[in-house]
């Protein structure tokens, strides 16, 4: 079995889905609604301020970690099937040859 050892295929240049505007728009969003949810809590509950805006942040860091994690864990497996496609492809266009 062939083996190309200097492929030109680079698996780290393909394209992200961790971009653009939804990804930032789900990363910013669960802040903004844990400062107001915080807020409204206090209010409602008679907490104390920091202790509500406190919460919701933490509500959010949470959201958001999960979020990243499954955007990085798709795009990880896409990557490398993309990857080894490409290897692939370009192993059967250099044997054509």
């Amino acid at each position: 079995m062939a083996t190309n050892q200097q492929s030109r295929i680079n698996p780290q240049a393909a394209r992200s889905h961790a971009r653009g505007r939804r990804f930032w728009t789900f990363l910013i969003t669960p802040w903004l609604v844990g400062v107001l949810g915080g807020l409204v809590a206090s209010l409602i509950f008679g907490v104390g301020m920091a202790a509500g805006i406190g919460s919701g942040l933490a509500i959010a860091l949470g959201l958001n970690f999960v979020w990243v994690i499954v955007q990085f864990e798709i795009d990880d497996g896409d990557v490398d099937d993309r990857a080894h496609g490409a290897v692939i492809r370009e192993d059967a266009e250099h044997e054509a040859r």
